[in-house]
């Protein structure tokens, strides 16, 4: 696949029940009401949760408790496959509709910046993040709550932390949606700016798997701890010395893409974030 190339719809099952479901597009509804709402009056606390709210708006749009619990789970996965690109992935789904539905592309767009524009005031006011749960310690705000979600999401669908982690190992090693390259990992510093991104990414998702995969029947309870995944990374991973061509770096995917797969590990050391869940050494 081409860096331009559309990538597959992610979660094409879950996308397609949610516009069949019109209690779940109410309460995404009144969930970005919400969110203007907060942003609005500036009511944000420092008990306000994402995926609490995004419950309780489910709750009132007439799903049962454990509707509105699953339906929220879908509705921040779906939110997770885009990002603030959601509206574009929906389009094709919502133009086909008249009603209410025709919005939801739109309703998940302002979902997305509205919750960056919260997180961003939560960080300053509370040092945590409303779209992550506040069991989760995160000191940093990359402005991709997706990668935890997303993670989460599988982990929980497959009861499976590790499953859900290598998946996102590999969208993160070789991902072309927009705004990546597999090569540029490879040919920027080790520890610049590119590849420090990545970490954040990981660093979150390693707490999304384990939360995730303990979510089955009620949100986890158990703490968990970014920030010391994040040092697990910059502490393990290796300061390679950066290729000096793309071409070098689109020769180590070559054949089986091996070569690629054990320079990235080595710069790295993603192992590092998932194996430090649960710990609270800082």
């Amino acid at each position: 696949m081409s860096p331009t190339s559309q990538p597959p719809i992610t979660l094409l099952n879950e996308i397609i029940g949610m516009y069949q479901n019109p209690v779940m597009i109410e309460g995404i509804r009144l969930m970005t009401l919400e969110i203007f709402e907060k942003i609005k009056t500036g009511s944000l606390t420092r008990s306000s949760d994402f995926f609490l709210d995004m419950q309780s708006n489910m709750k009132k749009a007439g799903a049962t408790d454990d509707e509105a619990y699953q339906y929220s789970w879908e509705a921040l996965a779906i939110l997770s496959t885009g990002g603030p690109n959601i509206n574009l992935r929906l389009r094709g789904f919502s133009s086909s509709f008249k009603d209410t539905r025709k919005y939801t592309g739109i309703f998940f767009q302002i979902l997305a910046l509205g919750v960056s524009v919260l997180d961003a005031s939560a960080q300053i006011r509370f040092q945590q993040l409303y779209s992550i749960p506040k069991n989760v310690k995160i000191s940093f705000d990359n402005s991709k709550p997706y990668h935890f979600w997303m993670t989460a999401f599988h982990a929980r669908k497959t009861s499976s932390a590790l499953a859900a982690w290598l998946s996102q190992l590999g969208y993160q090693f070789k991902s072309t949606t927009i705004g990546r390259d597999p090569k540029r990992a490879f040919i920027v510093d080790a520890f610049g700016d590119e590849n420090n991104k990545i970490r954040l990414d990981l660093a979150l998702a390693a707490q999304g798997a384990a939360f995730g995969s303990e979510s089955q029947k009620s949100l986890s309870t158990a703490e968990y701890n970014a920030d010391i995944a994040l040092k697990a990374l910059i502490t393990s991973g290796d300061n390679l010395t950066p290729l000096a061509t793309v071409g070098e770096a689109e020769g180590l995917f070559q054949g089986t893409g091996l070569a690629a797969w054990l320079r990235w590990l080595a710069i790295f050391a993603p192992g590092s974030a998932f194996h430090s869940v649960g710990r609270n050494d800082e």
